[in-house]
């Protein structure tokens, strides 16, 4: 646990005011010491806010290893996440190209309206696969019509550090979570940081509260 300096809030409120003119659309952000400090509040606190029942955890089998090892190896053991690693590149047997949106949605099929999280890294690293977002929500939208549940979506920005995810018309109305390492973007080395920040939606500003309460109860702030 590291204890607040001047230095230190000094360094949050220049990452908050610039975080905030990049996305105007921001309601509600958490600087965490690290970025996996970041992701294992947030992806906690989705299991907590869409809980009791197990959640699934959709995410890349061959992302970044750091996230893959908090979730399958450390998050799971309680229970709550149930981790649904998948590839990110492939083909079908014919021969198709198969995305890893391809397979959120094939796995969606199969929960019958129990609760789940999609966790994406865009473009994935290190495939650099960038994602049909469009595609991705008709499913997710699809499906809380059948079933009436959301499915949240995290997103890591990871090379495209100022993609303006909370802009997008796919975005609107619809729990988006942005997580990600702001060390090199936000703080330019000067420390490290993890970002977690939402937008308007109900479920969403649930999530960032209920890490809010993590991060507080494990210092990691």
């Amino acid at each position: 646990a590291v204890a607040p300096t001047p230095l230190a809030e000094a360094t949050v409120a220049e990452c908050d005011a610039k975080l905030r003119a990049l996305f105007p659309q921001v309601q509600a952000s958490l600087y965490f010491c690290t970025g996996l400090a970041a992701e294992a509040a947030a992806f906690t606190a989705v299991a907590d806010v869409l809980g009791p029942e197990p959640v699934a955890f959709f995410y890349a089998q061959n992302g970044y290893g750091g996230s893959g090892q908090l979730i399958a190896d450390i998050l799971a053991r309680g229970g709550k996440l149930r981790p649904r690693p998948l590839a990110v590149l492939g083909q079908d047997a014919e021969g198709r190209r198969v995305t890893l949106v391809d397979r959120v949605l094939a796995e969606l099929s199969t929960l019958a309206g129990a609760p789940a999280c999609v966790f994406l890294e865009t473009p994935t690293n290190p495939e650099l696969q960038p994602h049909d977002f469009d595609a991705l929500m008709a499913g997710l939208r699809a499906y809380a019509e059948r079933w009436g549940k959301r499915v949240p979506v995290i997103v890591d920005t990871t090379l495209a550090p100022l993609y303006p995810v909370f802009q997008k018309p796919y975005a609107q109305g619809w729990p988006f979570v942005l997580v990600k390492s702001g060390s090199k973007y936000l703080t330019k080395g000067k420390t490290t940081l993890g970002v977690v920040a939402c937008a308007g939606d109900e479920v969403a500003l649930a999530i960032v509260e209920r890490a809010r309460a993590l991060g507080r109860d494990a210092d990691s702030f």
